[in-house]
């Protein structure tokens, strides 16, 4: 009885231990509920604990500012001289002096003194000589109105202009004779001492003689005029090009190219303007928004291509009358004054025009922009350093920001650095960057 006694309650006591094992399994798979049932704590490993919170990333953050700006578009010009001048000889004969290569001693430029001594009548006008001509310019250099160029040998125009002088001369003394004689005749016609013939015949031989001396005169002067085209100097102030001819060498007038000059101050940029563009400005224009380019107050400046930033200031005086068919194109040119030489004919650059009036705009650093499938947008963090995105509206950029239309605020913190770190609704720890280029150093609408 004993040891079947013995085996009843140990049977029991199993079945016990597994009734409440089975009741504890049962609370803790309802999550911890039930008779003094509590939730783990975070961390614990107990199933049902809430996850640990995110820590704050730092970011570097700017403030959006206010600036006055003014839109613009630029356009590929070329520069090109407001005068070109190609500078041709206007008689033939031998060079005898070009710039770079003048002779050491150039040739007498004058005839014997004796020849002078015809100029002492008073029916003559005193014999002109040229003075020494030499040429100092070199090619390539910058040369002022008047310089001296190009000499051709003065010799033969000389003897021309000497013979024209020595014929005009000898047809004055002739002059001077039949005066005297018409004179003496007119005295006799009273008395019937001359018949009306011999009177009017002396008038005859007057007037022809005249004119012959008129003749003589036009030679005389188109001869001085010859000698003096044997000094050939700049027409016009500029860069001088390279001399095409060397000297001792024969120039055809008016034929023989001997070299180029060309402008500088002021000097023409020339770009073509779209379709598109041009109808905008010209609303613009017909709103009374922005001036006309007939009335040459547009002002535009240019940057080569080593250019950061527009250095070069004009103004547009000149729009074409036709708009390319073909591209769709209208031309246009700006003046740029050019004083201190440094744009030349020939180069490229970019032409900025503005087309909008000064208006005060919301801006930020271009970097501060990011890009996905709803847009362009901004991180901006809130008061409780909380990050949101924000899609905005973006206007013209200027230097290394860009106007924001639409979206955000004068004076609202957005991310600059740290964009790849954070997600919308993170916690941030924003502090002012101190990367961003100033804006007051921006060449804004320029």
């Amino acid at each position: 009885m004993n040891e079947t006694e013995s085996k009843w309650k140990r049977a029991i006591a199993g079945v016990a231990c597994v009734g409440i094992l089975a009741a504890s399994l049962a609370i803790t798979g309802c999550g911890g509920h039930g008779a003094g049932g509590k939730l783990g704590k975070p961390g614990s490993g107990v199933p049902g604990a809430s996850m640990p919170e995110r820590p704050s990333t730092p970011v570097d953050t700017i403030d959006a500012k206010v600036k006055q700006v003014t839109d613009y578009r630029d356009f590929t010009g070329r520069t090109a001289p407001a005068h070109s001048v190609e500078v041709r000889p206007r008689v033939s004969g031998y060079l005898n002096q070009t710039p770079n290569r003048f002779p050491s001693s150039p040739r007498p430029t004058s005839l014997a003194p004796s020849a002078q001594s015809i100029a002492t009548d008073r029916f003559t006008r005193a014999v002109s000589y040229t003075q020494p001509f030499i040429v100092q310019a070199k090619e390539g250099e910058k040369i002022e109105a008047g310089t001296p160029l190009f000499e051709i040998d003065p010799r033969p125009y000389q003897f021309a202009l000497e013979q024209a002088r020595g014929n005009r001369i000898a047809l004055e003394a002739q002059l001077e004779r039949l005066r005297s004689e018409l004179n003496r005749l007119e005295k006799l016609k009273p008395s019937n001492a001359i018949s009306d013939t011999d009177l009017e015949l002396a008038k005859a031989n007057l007037h022809e003689s005249e004119g012959q001396y008129q003749t003589l005169l036009a030679a005389e002067k188109r001869a001085e005029l010859d000698l003096e085209f044997t000094q050939i100097k700049a027409p016009i102030a500029g860069i001088l090009g390279r001399s095409l001819i060397n000297p001792e060498n024969v120039v055809t007038a008016d034929t023989t190219l001997l070299t180029t000059i060309v402008s500088v101050a002021p000097i023409h940029v020339y770009f073509d303007i779209d379709e598109a563009s041009f109808l905008e400005y010209r609303d613009l224009v017909r709103a009374g928004k922005l001036p006309a380019a007939s009335e040459g107050s547009i002002p535009v400046s240019l940057a080569l291509t080593n250019d950061a930033t527009f250095p070069y200031h004009g103004r547009i005086d000149f729009q074409n009358n036709t708009t390319d068919p073909g591209t769709g194109n209208t031309l246009i040119r700006a003046e740029f004054a050019n004083e201190q030489g440094l744009l030349t004919p020939g180069l490229y650059g970019k032409v900025r025009v503005p087309f909008s009036a000064p208006y005060e705009a919301v801006l930020v650093p271009t970097k501060c922009l990011a890009m996905d499938q709803q847009g362009k947008y901004l991180m901006v963090v809130d008061q409780d350093n909380i990050v949101h995105r924000r899609t905005v509206e973006v206007g013209t950029t200027h230097g290394s920001y860009s106007v924001i239309r639409e979206g955000l605020m004068v004076g609202e913190q957005v991310v600059y650095e740290g964009l790849q770190k954070i997600r919308p609704k993170d916690r941030v720890q924003p502090s002012p960057s101190k990367e961003v280029p100033p804006l007051n150093t921006e060449r804004i609408g320029q």
